[in-house]
């Protein structure tokens, strides 16, 4: 695991080379009405549409099984009726900024479902492999619905992301989940973080942590 931390002022580096090598996916309220009034997951394709408060209406789910998937097809000989698989390629790469925890945990849900099981679902893994997960720990409570701290997936993750983003004040605090992930930390904007940088973090994170098991006692 690598850890390094980035200002705010030069986040917007950072994520303009993501955008270079990914189509990037952010909570966003850019777009439809519905994203305006609530927040969705769409492609941005800059930094000042993130939305980084609060939780999008709908969850990073779609972008992995879509509403509109065609799975199969069929042809008609006669009075026969032929099916067969969807021919569908998924070659995108793409890059979902801002996961919270709790949608991290979700997404390892599916990869059980759709990839650890004796049928793999060949759509499901393509898109998968295909996707850079950058989540976004929790410094408080999102809103009074969150209840991470009952199921154990909140406010911090430990495990299903390619990179996790905590914001400790002037700056933001990345950790690596994967090799994808360190690699992007190779960056020269990116610095060391001090002691006094982790136990902000620790820290930040803690208090959300108090926070949300005092509403979900």
């Amino acid at each position: 695991m690598m850890q390094k931390k980035i200002t705010k002022k030069d986040f917007r580096k950072f994520f303009n080379d993501l955008r270079k090598a990914y189509k990037v996916y952010a909570p966003t309220r850019k777009g439809t009405i519905t994203a305006y009034n609530f927040g969705d997951f769409a492609p941005v394709d800059d930094v000042k549409w993130v939305e980084f408060k609060g939780n999008p209406i709908s969850s990073p789910k779609k972008l992995f099984i879509p509403d509109g998937q065609m799975l199969f097809k069929y042809e008609k000989k006669g009075d026969e009726v032929l099916l067969k698989e969807g021919e569908q390629n998924w070659e995108e790469k793409r890059a979902v900024f801002a996961v919270r925890p709790c949608d991290i945990a979700a997404i390892a849900k599916l990869d059980k479902v759709f990839q650890k099981r004796s049928q793999d679902d060949p759509s499901y893994l393509q898109t998968r492999s295909n996707t850079l997960v950058i989540g976004m720990s929790c410094n408080e409570a999102v809103d009074e619905y969150c209840f991470c701290t009952v199921t154990g997936d909140g406010p911090d993750a430990e495990t299903g992301y390619d990179l996790l983003v905590t914001d400790i004040g002037d700056s933001y605090f990345f950790r690596s989940g994967s090799p994808a992930g360190e690699r992007l930390l190779g960056k020269k904007y990116f610095t060391e973080v001090s002691p006094e940088d982790i136990q902000v973090r620790a820290g930040k994170v803690e208090a959300a942590r108090k926070k949300l098991q005092e509403m979900n006692p």
